[in-house]
């Protein structure tokens, strides 16, 4: 790691948006590096089924953080006083904090009274592992973005490199070394509890510094201050995740958990290239993008159309290698019973390059404080998605056709919020050259 430091901070000018998006896109390769070496392992220890069962978890898991900070951690960014940095990020953790105790109380009621819903039965006993999973994710966001504004972009490339290291390992572990099924989901929340070791020590001395000058008051007045987060951008986040969670189940309950678990795997495979080069330049967008979003709409808008442009170039030949030889290459690296994966996978390529570009300036609207609008499009994309479905279900079409119309509304989209996006920052050019 320290080797590839240095060469970045060679051929990048310090503090440059390419070098900051090197140094997190570094470290994120290398964890997906090792989590693709071991993936062709998992899939012949556990069955199809386990992996149907980790995408229920995943989906349940992704819906309940989208309110574990209600959007504090976003705000972490925004303020230009030093200390009013350090107490947004203070009110995000304790907000994380409650908020896992409340669903804590949730999950545990439903466990003790038997009325787990039926789309979460299929993961048992390890439903008791979503308030810990939370909680560490809760954790991670907020330290995560605060390392960001600290402009500690190796710490984030650490953290998410530890975190996948902990999953893959425990996984590993327990399918060879137990018969438990639940594997996957324990090493996914070891992995997330360990992502935060190094974030934890740095920032914890951070915060002490400044705690005699963050007050319960001052804490009142940021969460008024930036009430929108709450109010507006976490029920757009609830939304957008239900529009993204809610397809998975329905798919699984139309056409069974072994298309669940083939769906899963198509979705890590795919997932790649957006975890690899979206995670790492949407992180160092955000950073560089709020301050523009103040001082210089224009140059603003010169980032986001040069983004779209570079990742639209990165995406299409993976794109174009899945359309072409999906089946092939599923086949070869997981085994001939995962064929099927390749088969999705290539019916999903073109949404896969949409998401690979939309999804890293997914948080333009919300630096431009328009979350009004994003609430618009995640409502629109989940009565969109969810509608399709329902048609493909109600005149019985495949799995195929139905994974098909599912990624096409999706890329449609995804290109309907790139336009907005651009638009809100026309708007933002436009008020300031009216000033």
């Amino acid at each position: 790691m320290k080797k590839i430091l240095y060469n970045i901070n060679k051929r990048f000018p310090h503090g440059s948006f390419f070098r900051n998006v090197a140094i997190l896109a570094s470290g994120t390769a290398m964890a997906q590096a090792l989590s693709l070496c071991i993936s062709p392992i998992l899939t012949r220890i556990y069955p199809v089924e386990s992996f149907g069962r980790l995408q229920v978890y995943i989906a349940a898991l992704t819906f309940t953080l989208n309110s574990i900070s209600l959007r504090y951690e976003v705000a972490i960014l925004l303020p230009e006083d030093e200390l009013d940095g350090a107490g947004v990020l203070t009110l995000s953790l304790s907000v994380v904090v409650m908020m896992t105790a409340v669903w804590g109380v949730v999950f545990g009621f439903l466990w003790l009274i038997g009325r787990v819903p039926q789309q979460l039965s299929g993961i048992g006993f390890y439903l008791l592992c979503l308030p810990f999973a939370v909680l560490a994710t809760g954790l991670n966001q907020s330290l995560c973005i605060w390392a960001l504004r600290k402009n500690r972009y190796q710490d984030v490339g650490t953290a998410k490199i530890t975190q996948i290291f902990g999953q893959v390992m425990t996984q590993l572990v327990m399918g060879v070394a137990t018969s438990t099924r639940g594997g996957l989901i324990v090493g996914d929340l070891v992995g997330r509890f360990a992502a935060n070791f190094s974030l934890v020590r740095r920032t914890y001395q951070e915060i002490i510094i400044n705690f005699n000058s963050i007050t319960i008051s001052k804490l009142y007045n940021l969460a008024n201050k930036y009430r929108r987060f709450p109010l507006i951008a976490t029920p757009a986040a609830l939304i957008e995740t239900a529009g993204t969670t809610i397809p998975l189940l329905l798919i699984g309950d139309l056409y069974g958990a072994r298309t669940l678990g083939w769906l899963a795997l198509t979705n890590q495979v795919l997932s790649v290239p957006v975890t690899l080069l979206g995670q790492a330049i949407s992180q160092a967008y955000m950073a560089e993008a709020s301050s523009l979003a103040q001082s210089s709409p224009v140059k603003m808008r010169s980032l986001f159309l040069k983004t779209i442009q570079r990742l639209a170039i990165i995406g299409v030949v993976p794109a174009l290698v899945l359309a072409v030889f999906g089946p092939l290459l599923f086949s070869f690296v997981f085994g001939t019973s995962w064929r099927p994966s390749g088969e999705f996978a290539r019916l999903l390529a073109v949404m896969n390059l949409t998401s690979l570009v939309a999804w890293p300036l997914i948080p333009t609207l919300d630096l431009l404080e328009r979350q009004s609008w994003h609430l618009f499009w995640v409502v629109s994309r989940m009565g969109f998605v969810i509608t399709s479905l329902l048609f493909c279900s109600h005149f019985h079409w495949g799995a195929k056709a139905t994974i098909f119309v599912y990624g096409s509304v999706l890329a449609i989209c995804y290109m309907i919020h790139l336009g907005l996006s651009f638009l809100a920052i026309q708007m933002r050019v436009a008020n300031l050259s009216r000033a």
